[in-house]
């Protein structure tokens, strides 16, 4: 959930490694106000325009994010919006996105631990290429 002075909204919170979610993604191209994690300043958040319209919020507002943590015990961080996004990818529209290693602390995640890997797939070839995906992540 994030909230923010005036209402809240439950949303899917995504932790990214800013420089990974590049290779993956173009959301870091969509980033119309603020910057895409520009600085080294921790609890930065990023919305969608959607999100931001939703919470009455703007660029340097402040939102609480309430989640569990991994002993599923209810835990929430204050974050400042760094920057607002504005996308026709639904699975964007009302994601704020954070960096990995600040959502990983506050919920008490063990290093280098994740729920998810992108995947961007460059061969358009027509032929499932997901065993050899899968073979590969094997292997690491």
């Amino acid at each position: 959930m994030v909230s923010s002075a005036e209402t809240g909204a439950g949303v899917k919170i995504i932790g990214v490694d800013p420089e990974m979610e590049r290779q993956v993604s173009n959301i870091s191209d969509k980033v119309q106000e603020g910057s895409w994690f520009g600085d080294s300043k921790i609890n930065q958040v990023l919305i969608g325009h959607k999100l931001a319209k939703k919470l009455n919020v703007k660029l340097n507002s402040k939102v609480v994010i309430t989640l569990l943590d991994v002993n599923n015990n209810i835990t929430y961080g204050a974050f400042r919006v760094s920057g607002i996004f504005n996308t026709l990818k639904k699975i964007f529209m009302l994601t704020p996105l954070r960096r990995y290693t600040d959502l990983s602390a506050l919920i008490n995640l063990p290093a280098g631990a994740g729920h998810e890997i992108a995947i961007m797939a460059r061969n358009n070839d027509g032929k499932n290429h997901a065993p050899t995906y899968q073979a590969k992540a094997d292997n690491t």
